[in-house]
């Protein structure tokens, strides 16, 4: 076969051996001998028939470590934590302007 049907995602020798050795996807764990773009490993979008690509320990690893999940959560944090604070401000402001003592005590 000629180069540029080596590592092209096909199996063009009919025993994926033109495919074995290739760092551009990712094999599918079934015995059809799927392969996708290595980009599609653990993407969020299910690329192989039994889910290979997306469910296994590998994608769990990489999900966890993905910065926005670590950073996003101290953000949503801190802005609640200034909004409330903003809203307790305000009411306590309040408190000496009301005129019934029920809500003094």
């Amino acid at each position: 076969i000629t180069f540029d049907k080596v590592c092209n995602l096909a199996d063009d020798c009919g025993d994926a051996s033109d495919e074995e050795k290739c760092v551009n996807h990712f094999r599918c764990d079934n015995s059809s001998r799927e392969l996708i773009p290595k980009t599609g490993h653990c993407d969020g979008n299910v690329d192989c028939l039994n889910y290979s690509d997306e469910c296994n320990s590998k994608c769990g690893e990489e999900i966890i470590n993905m910065l926005y999940l670590k950073v996003a959560p101290w953000i949503i944090g801190s802005l609640a934590v200034l909004f409330n604070s903003i809203v307790i401000v305000r009411n306590v402001n309040t408190l000496p302007t009301l005129k019934s003592r029920i809500a003094l005590t």
